[in-house]
């Protein structure tokens, strides 16, 4: 008889913290704007390479995330993000106000590097896919040369 008491209890108890975890962890991304697809997506980029990230911004939302900027090189250099800019009219693209990093500046080399916050308007009529570049340059005369068919973040 005790035995089934500790079981009842156990079971009530782990039952309480199941459902605490669910309504703690369970967020309704569209509850503070119902327009609005928020995201935060970790991107990293290492400055050594040409790659490029892409997101897709629906037609009629507003995308926020974070890009992860590494400098694996030895010394200090500048950096900017590029996006493509090829059939991108009714798209914004602009660093995100709560942000603590700038979309260009100087990046020092380290392993766990900065992260900086875009935010992605889609008002052109259609949904549209959004390529993402990092453009660097060392500093003092390391000027940001920005590929064909890509435009600095502002």
């Amino acid at each position: 008889m005790k035995k089934r008491y500790i079981v009842m209890i156990v079971i009530l108890f782990v039952s309480i913290i199941v459902v605490t975890l669910y309504q703690t962890l369970a967020i309704d991304v569209n509850s503070n704007n119902s327009t609005s697809d928020i995201t935060d997506i970790g991107y990293d980029f290492d400055i050594n390479g040409n790659g490029t990230k892409s997101v897709t911004v629906k037609n009629g939302t507003t995308k926020y995330f974070d890009l992860r900027i590494v400098n694996t090189n030895d010394g200090t250099i500048k950096y900017g993000i590029a996006y493509n800019n090829s059939n991108m009219s009714g798209v914004t693209i602009k660093g995100s106000s709560s942000s603590s990093n700038p979309v260009t500046g100087l990046i020092e080399s380290s392993d766990d590097g900065i992260y900086v916050g875009l935010e992605i308007t889609n008002n052109s009529g259609s949904d549209k896919i959004v390529t993402f570049m990092i453009v660097t340059g060392y500093e003092n005369g390391g000027d940001l040369i920005v590929p064909s068919g890509y435009t600095l973040v502002s």
